[in-house]
């Protein structure tokens, strides 16, 4: 491989502000974790990925539909073999950032403040630690 080889072999956007729910339970599990990072290096096909992570390829392909459905994914390029389309995974960003969606007609320094504040709840938890 050559130095000025572009990493990954596919093209993808430089981030991706991670907002719903199904991105967020998605990128919390380890295991998709680590798929995501195998695929920032080059695609990848389930049995490739299945062999690297020491699981079954049944698993695997379940956690890649999971990151495929919440648009972490996406199938960058197909190969066939036999009579099979053999299906190459590739990220959609090179980064995920977790941020915070404003609801129309809010202003954004507001909700921010808000995460600051502290409740009773939070308050009383505090005491405990």
């Amino acid at each position: 491989m050559s130095i000025n080889s572009q990493i990954p072999d596919y093209e993808l956007a430089d981030r991706l502000v991670v907002t719903t729910p199904a991105q967020l339970r998605a990128i919390a599990d380890p295991l998709r974790a680590t798929i995501l990072d195998l695929l920032l290096e080059r695609a990848a096909t389930v049995a490739e990925l299945a062999a690297a992570v020491q699981r079954p390829k049944s698993t695997v392909a379940h956690h890649v539909n999971v990151l495929l459905q919440a648009g972490m994914l996406r199938v960058v390029r197909t190969r066939r073999v036999r009579a099979i389309d053999e299906r190459y995974y590739g990220r959609t960003a090179r980064v995920f950032y977790v941020g915070v969606v404003n609801r129309p007609g809010e202003d954004p320094t507001i909700v921010h403040a808000n995460a600051g504040c502290s409740s009773p709840a939070t308050t009383a938890l505090n005491g405990l630690w």
